[in-house]
């Protein structure tokens, strides 16, 4: 399986309203500057990062469920 180029992830994340990387990464649960160091090419995406922000990008389930949980500590998104 092929990651979605870093040049589409930073497409489709202008046109979702995401300014910046940085916001995403966040986000995400990432390091800030995990995403910006892609969008740069100054480190290369792992598959498991490039497959959740891709998840995020294009299925909007999977965008809705990390959204609705984005404030809640662990034990109350699975408890």
């Amino acid at each position: 399986m092929e990651l979605m180029p870093v040049e589409k992830i930073k497409s489709l994340r202008k046109e979702m309203g995401y300014k910046n990387a940085k916001e995403l990464s966040e986000l995400l649960g990432f390091g800030s500057s995990t995403i910006p160091r892609w969008e740069c090419g100054s480190t290369p995406m792992s598959k498991s990062h490039g497959l959740m922000v891709e998840a995020f990008l294009t299925v909007p389930s999977f965008r809705e469920f990390i959204l609705s949980n984005n404030n809640k500590s662990y034990g109350e998104i699975n408890g």
